[in-house]
């Protein structure tokens, strides 16, 4: 610093930062951890991270453990290792055995970039699980979610997609599907990251004796995240303690914990509750029958009362059984 004369002027400077706060969160992508225990993973290399053979432009990118099928690429976003999605029909899929009744719940990651964002009508990519039965053959195909131009609103945002579905009767496999559709040829690609299949296992109760519930304390998970998670809540109570009153039967409970940057994770649980006592048949007491001189046999009518804690019972059955027993001929 000089003077109006141009003479040199010296002067210590001090400058308090005490008060300062830097912020690192301001550029999170990562998503909170949120571990539900009762629960398998079912892919494998789910963060694409396993590249057995590179892109070679026009030559897609084969990864470890998945099939793939059109212009698929792995992607170094974010300095780490993706999978790119684009052209006309592209996409990766894992097979894997499942069993009937099996709650399988599948997400991933995905982020569509300003370079090559999603413009055309008619360009989305989905998350689906087809069920298949012994032969291959689609039993039935469930769309978990669906990403496209309207959804985010906001393009260089990593968002979570996904959803569960039951396994139906005839059921003995379970094809994930990750694929982009762009029919029209447009501009535009998908990034993906973090894919995930898992079997929920069911966590069993018994009704209650007064009633078809179940009164469920539930060890709910612990979401973690470096920057705080901001809302964490269930799809049962919309709380933060799914800790209930459960219905008989199977109930998927979903936990969602989203940090103040917007990133979701999300994890299930299953409560299963079961009805262990069989219906109440209420025996009439013996009947007497006399019979007139000459007679052999006669009619005699009479109910027998049954009812089930959880109902209903088998009408059907019962009916059948309560004609024969109402027209036994003596």
């Amino acid at each position: 610093m000089v003077d109006f004369t141009g003479n040199p002027l010296t002067k210590d400077l001090t400058v308090d930062i005490s008060n300062v706060t830097l912020s690192v969160c301001a550029g999170d992508d990562v998503a909170p951890e949120l571990v539900c225990e009762n629960s398998d993973e079912l892919l494998s290399n789910g963060d694409f991270s396993n590249v057995t053979t590179p892109s070679a432009f026009p030559q897609p990118a084969d990864f470890a453990d998945w099939e793939e099928f059109g212009d698929t690429f792995d992607d170094a976003f974010t300095a780490k290792q993706t999978l790119k999605l684009f052209g006309n029909f592209s996409g990766v899929t894992q097979t894997l055995p499942v069993l009937e009744g099996d709650f399988l719940c599948g997400y991933a990651d995905i982020i569509t970039t300003s370079q090559d964002n999603i413009i055309g009508l008619s360009s989305f990519a989905e998350i689906k699980i087809e069920f298949l039965d012994a032969g291959g053959a689609i039993v039935q195909d469930v769309v978990l979610a669906e990403y496209d131009r309207f959804t985010p609103a906001t393009v260089n945002v990593w968002t979570t997609f996904g959803g569960c579905a039951e396994a139906p009767a005839g059921a003995v496999s379970a094809r994930y599907a990750i694929f982009f559709q762009n029919s029209n040829g447009e501009p535009g690609s998908v990034v993906v990251d973090n894919a995930t299949m898992k079997r929920v296992n069911s966590t069993y109760f018994e009704v209650n004796a007064v009633g078809c519930t179940a009164n469920v304390d539930i060890t709910n998970p612990v979401p973690t995240d470096e920057c705080g998670v901001v809302t964490f809540t269930n799809s049962y109570n919309g709380t933060d303690d799914a800790s209930d009153n459960y219905p008989q039967g199977k109930t998927l409970v979903t936990y969602t914990a989203v940090d103040e940057q917007g990133n979701e994770s999300f994890c299930s649980i299953l409560v299963e509750v079961g009805d262990m006592t069989g219906p109440v048949i209420e025996c009439p007491s013996d009947i007497n029958v006399q019979l007139e001189a000459g007679e052999c046999e006669e009619i005699v009518f009479f109910d027998v009362p049954f009812s089930d804690l959880c109902g209903p019972i088998d009408a059907e059955m019962s009916q059948a059984i309560n004609e024969a027993l109402v027209n036994t001929a003596l």
